[in-house]
């Protein structure tokens, strides 16, 4: 691989664009029944800004592995893009790249998917998906981490603390153990998972999407008690956390206010949409809508310096109070994306703009979610 990366000219910049985005579409797309994700066309993107071609990536395997002649009988050591993407890894982390490489590597995971979805599920009925997604066993991966995407974050993470030494010293031996075990979880996973779903198609069992509230309809939510309040709360937690709703619009106007990087930003809003986070998230939006009293100051032009002001409280008497749990969010976030220890490095300006760009893109989710009309957001004196 060294002698690959060699001969290539990488636009490191192009990358630090590119795969942030692609790697956070691919994700929501996941949320998707049935989707089955195309790769190529991300190959040879890649490839252009590697300034190599697929004739050199097909090289790789004869080189790599030559002290190894058994691995050449499969065909999942030898396929070129799965090397080119751990050629990548390698780079990355060689390059003190960290956010990068976690980007390859949920793409690499989403590309193994992908393959074993296509090997089990040549067909798919997008009703009888869900309904098996919803009614498979509880212990089942895509059962407990709540979704495919979730599912396929969880083995990266384990992949990562079990492989990223081997990668970054290029060890055959690990290299070899890490595509195979990745493979075979995903294997083990997306069969008994094909099993249930053939079961629910013999049974003529499905399951409909239940449509959204319409706000030009007035089918809109109002906060006119405690139990609407941890209803809205619990919808649109729902969205971030379990539906995997990645709002773009939001991120974008986020950072405009923020002036952070893309890449930061989009792993961080791609991080939060883990489960976990779901009571995280809860608390800073009752924290949010405390003294929320108007319609202005949700959907109006006085939202915008309400959470400035949120943001810029230095002493409270409040022991849990919203620019504190904010933190708290960011700060788990960051530890999970091995973003912490640069992050205490920062001037305190960057971090405060990072901090900032958090509780303005889960609020402006919040905001877009109930402020469908001027009459969208009530709250009972």
């Amino acid at each position: 691989m060294e002698t690959f990366l060699n001969s290539t000219n990488i636009n490191i910049a192009a990358f630090k664009r590119a795969l942030p985005t692609i790697t956070a579409n691919e994700m929501t797309e996941l949320t998707s029944p049935c989707y089955y994700p195309q790769h190529k066309k991300f190959f040879f993107q890649f490839l252009h800004y590697a300034n190599t071609t697929e004739a050199d990536t097909k090289k790789i395997a004869s080189r790599f592995w030559k002290n190894i002649p058994d691995r050449m009988k499969l065909t999942i050591w030898t396929d070129n893009t799965t090397l080119f993407q751990i050629a990548m890894m390698h780079y990355f982390l060689k390059e003190n790249e960290p956010l990068l490489f976690n980007y390859m590597m949920l793409l690499f995971g989403i590309r193994q998917y992908s393959n074993v979805l296509y090997k089990f599920l040549k067909f798919c009925d997008e009703n009888a998906f869900r309904y098996t997604l919803e009614n498979i066993a509880k212990t089942h991966l895509f059962a407990r981490e709540k979704t495919i995407g979730n599912a396929i974050y969880f083995i990266s993470k384990e992949m990562i603390k079990k492989y990223k030494k081997g990668i970054l010293d290029l060890n055959d031996e690990k290299i070899s153990l890490f595509i195979g075990e990745y493979r075979s979880r995903l294997n083990q996973s997306v069969r008994s998972f094909a099993n249930m779903y053939y079961d629910v198609k013999e049974k003529g069992l499905s399951i409909s999407v239940t449509r959204e509230p319409d706000p030009e309809s007035g089918e809109i939510y109002q906060l006119q008690s405690q139990d609407k309040t941890d209803r809205l709360i619990d919808d649109v937690v729902k969205k971030i956390t379990v539906y995997k709703e990645f709002d773009k619009q939001s991120m974008i106007r986020a950072k405009q206010l923020t002036k952070i990087n893309t890449s930061l930003a989009t792993i961080i809003t791609n991080t939060i949409t883990n489960i976990k986070y779901s009571d995280n998230l809860k608390t800073i939006f009752k924290l949010f809508l405390k003294d929320v009293s108007s319609v202005s100051k949700l959907c109006g032009k006085n939202f915008i310096p309400y959470i400035r002001k949120l943001m810029g409280i230095k002493r409270t008497k409040d022991r849990v109070y919203f620019k504190q749990q904010v933190t708290i969010l960011l700060m788990s976030v960051l530890e999970e994306i091995d973003y912490k220890d640069k992050y205490e490095n920062l001037t305190n300006q960057t971090k405060f703009s990072i901090n900032s760009f958090l509780a303005y893109y889960i609020t402006l989710i919040f905001r877009s979610h109930i402020c469908g009309s001027s009459q969208a957001f009530k709250r009972k004196k």
